[in-house]
């Protein structure tokens, strides 16, 4: 039986955003958006780890692999990223896991999902149209990779307690404690691939699998460059350690703060970063400090001499 199911771990964003919040003022409106991404994404991560109980209490009666937080690469310009993907010889199964308080409705034309919480009612992407989009781009990929399995695809409301006023017209909605029951029923469905082509198939989606590229938040929260605080800052402490080679308080070494800081770079400020760019943020004594940090790191360098920057993903 093949099975891969790897525990679901805390998005990096999450890890990423919370040390931000150590560079921007506390009274500007980036930190409370900072705020309200961490805790929407730990709200997210809850509510997928809830229904990934149900999914473990599953007894699957053939072949099987659960992918958790997959970005698939459909093209050499598309990426799907999918909260959970199942794929059997039988069928291929997507869940879109939301959790979402409150009473939601989900209106049409134009496609929106109206959340209401003590009154006030906030208007939310559709979860119904983002999951056609990712049934469309998986049918091309298994399309143009002669993969011939049915798609089924669930929005998954994490908790009991979302209340569903008005539900989706196309897509099946079901609550986390029903999942299992309802993949169990899939299984009626006939077998279609082999185990060695079941096999293929699974190391396909592996090979296909990819990164996904946060937009810099100065892209959506404009902020001038002079409030936010510059160099290497401990994760734990808090406190800058300029010329130091490891935290004076927790012992964080110089290398991780290094890394911390580049990374914070590219969800910050810029999906780009020169040699320049280096020495002013980390505030580095000088160009070749930055040279040597840029060239040992894992970004991904383009073009040579002086057009010469860095990326943290591949384009």
């Amino acid at each position: 039986m093949i099975f891969i199911n790897h525990d679901r771990a805390i998005p990096h964003s999450v890890i990423v955003y919370e040390r931000l919040l150590q560079r921007v003022p506390t009274y500007h409106p980036l930190y409370i958006e900072i705020e309200s991404r961490v805790n929407r994404i730990r709200a997210g991560y809850r509510g997928e780890i809830y229904v990934d109980q149900f999914l473990n209490n599953l007894d699957f009666p053939c072949c099987y692999t659960i992918f958790k937080d997959v970005i698939l690469k459909t093209s050499p310009t598309t990426k799907i990223q999918l909260d959970t993907l199942i794929v059997t010889p039988k069928f291929i199964c997507i869940l879109e896991i939301k959790a979402i308080r409150g009473k939601i409705s989900f209106q049409q034309n134009p496609a929106q999902l109206i959340r209401e919480v003590n009154g006030i009612q906030t208007p939310l992407k559709c979860p119904e149209e983002q999951l056609k989009r990712q049934e469309r781009k998986l049918s091309l990929w298994l399309k143009t990779n002669n993969i011939h399995l049915p798609i089924i695809s669930f929005i998954v409301l994490a908790f009991s307690k979302t209340h569903v006023s008005l539900p989706p017209k196309y897509t099946n909605i079901l609550m986390g404690c029903d999942v299992s029951s309802y993949i169990e029923d899939l299984f009626e469905m006939p077998t279609l691939q082999s185990i060695e082509t079941f096999s293929q198939l699974i190391n396909k989606i592996r090979q296909a699998q990819s990164t996904f590229s946060h937009p810099p938040l100065s892209t959506f929260f404009p902020i001038e460059e002079s409030l936010i605080r510059k160099g290497l800052l401990c994760p734990s402490c808090t406190c800058r350690i300029d010329t130091l080679y490891k935290c004076p308080i927790c012992k964080t070494p110089r290398k991780v703060m290094i890394a911390n800081a580049l990374e914070d770079w590219f969800y910050l400020v810029k999906d780009s970063m020169t040699n320049r760019e280096c020495v002013d943020f980390l505030l580095l004594k000088d160009k070749t400090s930055a040279s040597h940090i840029l060239t040992r790191s894992t970004l991904i360098p383009k073009n040579n001499g002086r057009y010469r920057y860095y990326q943290l993903f591949e384009e």
